[in-house]
């Protein structure tokens, strides 16, 4: 990570303290301590840079989840501003920052009519890592092909083992068949590939069931987390919680979102804040730019920033 390196001029002194610039902190309160790390580390750079990229490709899906933070669903545009040429930019822009790491998001990006062929010029390009994040209902042979041939890693949502419940989150019947035999249809073919759960009233009581059954159709990797009070996931958290509230406190650390029009964001959940539009100002500018530093520093330095 950006500014993990150790802070220059560091020294032991003789009873265990640790001692920089004359502070000796280990004679300070816990809190004023963590401060002064993080303001080493902002120093070392550690708000700078580009490290993974999300590109929400569409806001389109086929699904119309109770908690989503797009407020995807069927209505919606399968594509806005961003042309192809528009998308190849920004990835190239990326690279050039050393980002390598990126994930296709939406809406459901694999019914954008450009995904395999974005997900080949990032890997032509020279990233490392390419994700695509779907709700894995809409897998066709030659995407599914796609994956493996490139080495794309596959995230999707899965809600509940109880097709009812999985069924009622979704908003579509039947969508906890098409997601189970698109995971079958992933795993037969060994396309990389991992499970995104996310705690609701309605499935939290048997999650761990719910990872046990995700395990036997060969997920190794399965992440869990809280449902955030953005979008349509607001009627699940207080009308009280400020928008900050609902960050995990990790996007100042070299994380973006781009939209299908083109705005930028600190991160996925970070909606509220835009930071520059790629059409007008390019990755660049966005990456130096006042407003993301501003916004990674306030989250960095606050509360909920995190120690990575």
């Amino acid at each position: 990570m950006p500014g993990s390196v150790t802070p220059p001029h560091q020294t032991a002194s003789t009873n265990g303290a640790i001692g920089h610039g004359g502070l000796r902190m280990a004679f300070l309160p816990a809190a004023p301590v963590l401060t002064a790390l993080k303001r080493m580390r902002v120093r070392c750079g550690c708000l700078d840079g580009l490290e993974f990229l999300w590109l929400e490709i569409t806001r389109r899906c086929n699904l119309t989840c109770a908690h989503c933070y797009a407020s995807s669903g069927p209505d919606l545009p399968l594509t806005e501003r961003m042309t192809f040429a528009d998308w190849c930019r920004v990835i190239d822009q990326a690279h050039a920052l050393g980002c390598r790491r990126l994930q296709f998001i939406g809406g459901e990006p694999t019914i954008h009519p450009d995904l395999q062929s974005l997900l080949e010029h990032a890997t032509q390009v020279g990233f490392r890592q390419c994700e695509v994040f779907t709700n894995a209902t809409l897998l066709r042979e030659d995407l599914i092909q796609t994956f493996k041939k490139l080495g794309a890693l596959v995230f999707f949502s899965f809600y509940s083992i109880d097709p009812a419940i999985h069924d009622q989150i979704t908003g579509h019947r039947g969508s906890f068949e098409r997601t189970v035999e698109g995971i079958r249809q992933l795993a037969s073919r060994r396309v990389r590939m991992a499970a995104g759960i996310v705690l609701l009233p309605q499935n939290a009581a048997h999650v761990k069931q719910t990872e046990r059954f995700l395990r036997r159709l060969g997920v190794k990797r399965i992440d869990n987390d809280r449902v955030r009070g953005v979008g349509r996931g607001q009627q699940f958290v207080p009308l009280s919680t400020m928008p900050r509230g609902e960050l995990c406190g990790a996007c100042w650390s070299g994380k973006l979102c781009v939209d299908s029009d083109g705005y930028a964001h600190p991160c996925v959940f970070s909606r509220f804040v835009s930071v520059g539009n790629v059409l007008d100002d390019g990755i660049g500018a966005i990456v130096a730019g006042a407003r993301l530093r501003a916004f990674r520093h306030d989250v960095f330095m606050g509360d909920r920033g995190g120690w990575q």
